[in-house]
C-alpha cells in the first residue's frame, strides 16, 4: 500500500507542475527559471576529488552571460613541477537552464597547461552545484558553492 501512494504521489507531482501553468499564473519555478533569472555569475567555492587523495578545494569566478560562461579558478598547487604555490585557469562554457558545462585551462603556473572538462547541475535556488570533471581517461565528481 505505501508503495502505491508513493508512486501515485510521484505522478501526482510530476503530473502538476505541467497542469497548473496557464497564462499569467504564478507557479512554483521548475529548476531552471531560478538559475536563468539570477544566471550563475559570482565567486564559488568547491572541492573536486579523485581517487583515494584528500580532496583539492578551489576558487571559482564566473561572468554568465544569457548563459555564456567565462571566468577563472585557483586552487592549491598539489601537481606540477612546485614552481608555484597555487594553479590559476581559465574558465569557457555554457549554462541551459540548470546545466553548466565547461572546460578548465590551466595557465602554465606550475609547469601546469592542461584542461579539464566539467558538467554540473545547478541547485533549485542557484546557490550550490554538483558534477563530474574529466581529462582523458580519469575523472573524479566536484561540488561548489555561491560565496556570500
Amino acid at each position: 500500500m505505501r508503495l502505491a501512494v508513493t508512486a501515485l504521489a510521484l505522478v501526482l507531482g510530476l503530473a502538476l507542475p505541467a497542469a497548473a501553468e496557464a497564462p499569467g499564473s504564478k507557479s512554483p519555478a521548475s529548476p531552471g527559471r531560478i538559475v536563468d533569472r539570477q544566471g550563475i555569475g559570482g565567486t564559488w567555492t568547491g572541492k573536486y576529488y579523485y581517487g583515494d587523495r584528500p580532496a583539492v578545494s578551489f576558487t571559482l569566478n564566473l561572468e554568465d552571460d544569457k548563459g555564456r560562461i567565462t571566468g577563472d579558478t585557483v586552487e592549491p598547487a598539489t601537481f606540477g613541477n612546485g614552481g608555484s604555490e597555487f594553479l590559476t585557469a581559465a574558465v569557457k562554457g555554457r549554462r541551459n537552464g540548470d546545466t553548466l558545462t565547461f572546460s578548465k585551462t590551466y595557465d602554465g603556473r606550475g609547469g601546469v597547461s592542461h584542461t579539464v572538462y566539467y558538467e554540473a547541475r545547478i541547485s533549485r535556488d542557484g546557490r550550490s552545484m554538483n558534477g563530474r570533471w574529466s581529462l582523458n581517461d580519469t575523472s573524479g565528481i566536484f561540488e561548489a558553492e555561491r560565496s556570500k
